[in-house]
């Protein structure tokens, strides 16, 4: 239940970044242009708190869901985002222009913030895995039906220590490039089974490789199921759930189960979807 709020808090707290962002597109925008711009709440409400500056009454409202920029002038945009509707009878009138402008920094502005998220989270992913060293190629992998199926790299004849270097063609770079190009492959045979060009480094021998990817989790996304050499490690535990019951936590990182070596999160899927319905009474887990 805590575990709920505090996803829906952090929810709400993006959601009302980014209106602030949106609204301050709008506010920028206005005063570039000369266009008075008597309120910049942050929320919604009643007035807690807050500064006067240059003309604007910057304040925190009651209501933390977003906020507004309340710019009299454009009267329009005043009866939705806070102002009244005679507010503007006795302003000097602003051009066409200036409503364009005004009106649509606010989109621009979200555009600006998306592409800014963009350029750090792919920074940050391109720190993650650098390789395309294959580590495991497991025999047996869970599709998006819940089935268990061969893996299509094993199939194909891929093998640990490869180095993967083009996919259909594709010259290939870090793992990210490697699962993109895989989950937009178009590529199908003469009998309409999906298939990827896989090149591998072997040794010192180039081999291509023709596998056929299969579709996994909800969104039906295409894989060969290969996986990099990276340690499996536990991002979260909830509560009341086996895990949190055997006393597992945060970082841990399983190397076995029931005996069985973990060697790939595939494996885990596969071992996890052969044994369900009750407790398993084996070798603990370590």
């Amino acid at each position: 239940m805590l575990l709920n709020i505090f996803y829906i808090a952090i929810a709400l707290l993006a959601l009302s970044f980014c209106i602030f962002i949106h609204e301050l597109g709008h506010f920028i925008a206005a005063k570039k242009r000369g266009l008075i711009a008597d309120r910049f709440s942050i929320g919604f409400g009643p007035r807690l708190f807050g500064w006067k500056w240059r003309g604007t009454d910057f304040r925190i409202s009651l209501l933390p869901l977003g906020g507004y920029v309340s710019l009299p002038q454009l009267a329009d945009m005043g009866r939705l985002e806070g102002g009244e509707e005679d507010e503007s009878e006795d302003l000097p009138p602003i051009s066409y222009a200036d409503k364009m402008i005004v009106a649509v920094m606010g989109a621009v502005f979200n555009i600006i913030l998306a592409f800014c998220l963009s350029l750090i989270l792919w920074g940050v992913g391109r720190d993650i895995i650098k390789t395309t060293v294959v580590d495991v190629a497991p025999e047996q992998i869970v599709n998006s039906a819940g089935e268990i199926v061969p893996g299509p790299a094993f199939e194909a004849g891929l093998l640990a220590g490869d180095t993967i270097l083009e996919i259909d063609d594709e010259r290939i770079g870090d793992w990210m490039q490697l699962q993109n190009a895989v989950m937009t492959g178009t590529g199908r045979n003469g009998a309409g089974i999906p298939t990827t060009e896989v090149t591998v480094l072997r040794g010192d021998k180039e081999l291509t490789l023709t596998a056929h990817p299969v579709l996994v989790t909800s969104e039906d996304i295409r894989t060969l199921g290969v996986q990099p050499g990276t340690d499996l490690v536990v991002s979260m535990v909830q509560e009341n759930m086996p895990a949190f019951e055997a006393g597992m936590l945060p970082g841990d990182q399983p190397i076995a189960l029931n005996g069985e070596p973990i060697t790939s999160a595939a494996f885990l899927s596969v071992y996890l979807k052969n044994h369900q319905g009750g407790r398993h009474r084996g070798h603990p887990p370590t």
